[in-house]
């Protein structure tokens, strides 16, 4: 199973439906997985409602919001028959009403914190089918996007896993592109977690001692000179003496 969507709508005066996600739920589910299965596909408010949620549970739903949808488009009443099954790994959609009126703008607060992911829970997200990017500081899944980048899927794919802020900035995307990136916006990264860039460092190189070069060069000096004195001494002296 691929995704698992939840769906709660408010008692205001229009109210909307709100979608959550609740794929990696299904696993963890007390009732086990083919009690959320079987609910998808209709209101699921009174079924989730008669079994007496608590609180925790409640506060729980609000980190698999993804949405809302035009209740309209959902009827009065439905015939539902449960899958026996979700061999064709089809998404699970669940629907819920509330009869909390508050409900629904606890879940809207809720989406006003700030969400901040680790390196590690970015770099899972590194495939076509769902791509993250961090760059300056923010993580964005730009999944929908891969098909319409001017310069193809593999460059956002090569650039996951990592802080992509040096890739982004050297190719000089447009105001237009980089206002785009809003739409794509899921959370804040821990810059903790972004190993820090190391600079690079010169191997050592041996000290060059100016003063004990010039000292051997004085004393290789006052070993030449000397010598070159005596060597023309007994030069000019073999001379005069053959002459």
């Amino acid at each position: 199973m691929e995704r698992c969507s939840l769906w709660l709508k408010s008692l205001s005066t229009t109210p909307p439906k709100i979608v959550y996600d609740v794929t990696k739920y299904l696993k963890d589910h007390p009732g086990g997985d083919e009690v959320l299965l079987s609910a998808t596909g209709k209101d699921a408010t009174d079924d989730f409602e008669d079994v007496g949620h608590s609180d925790s549970a409640r506060d729980m739903l609000d980190q698999y919001y993804v949405g809302e949808i035009d209740i309209s488009t959902i009827p009065t009443k439905k015939t539902y028959k449960p899958p026996s099954s979700n061999q064709d790994n089809s998404p699970c959609h669940l629907v819920f009403s509330s009869r909390y009126s508050s409900l629904h703008q606890i879940v809207l607060k809720s989406l006003e914190k700030t969400r901040v992911f680790t390196l590690a829970q970015v770099s899972e997200h590194n495939t076509p089918k769902d791509c993250w990017l961090i760059i300056n500081g923010k993580v964005y899944d730009v999944t929908k996007f891969l098909e319409d980048h001017p310069g193809g899927d593999e460059v956002l794919l090569s650039a996951t896993g990592k802080d992509a802020t040096d890739d982004f900035e050297d190719v000089g995307h447009s105001d237009s592109a980089r206002d785009m990136m809003d739409q794509y916006y899921v959370g804040e990264i821990d810059i903790s977690t972004i190993p820090k860039k190391t600079t690079y460092k010169p191997p050592n190189q041996p000290h060059y001692n100016q003063d004990k070069t010039s000292e051997f060069i004085i004393k290789l000096l006052q070993f030449l000179v000397p010598l070159a004195i005596l060597c023309l001494a007994v030069g000019i002296h073999h001379y005069t003496k053959s002459s």
